[in-house]
């Protein structure tokens, strides 16, 4: 089913393989998210979050980019990016 809505996607935007930019964009997506969980473990994540009043300075403290720090929370939100992961959060019961 997935190809046949990335035919679609293609055929509509005259003819430029969605397919390859999908998989492209999945690929960028899981690295993110590997990137994120071996950079970013939960317990140090919740010890900086007690005091941190934002995002620049989260990161600062944990060393990591804001964009991975920001792709860390969305994960454990149950947010992905660019899509809403379903089912919520993974850290809720």
């Amino acid at each position: 089913m997935g190809t046949d809505w990335e035919s679609i996607l293609g055929a509509w935007a005259g003819g430029i393989d969605c397919g390859n930019q999908l998989r492209s964009i999945r690929q960028e997506r899981r690295a993110d998210l590997a990137a994120a969980h071996k950079l970013i473990g939960i317990s140090d994540l919740a010890e900086v979050a007690q005091w941190a009043s934002d995002i620049p300075t989260t990161a600062a403290e944990l060393h990591v980019t804001e964009r991975l720090l920001e792709v860390r929370v969305n994960d454990l939100r149950g947010e992905g990016w660019p899509w809403r992961r379903q089912g919520g959060s993974k850290i809720a019961g």
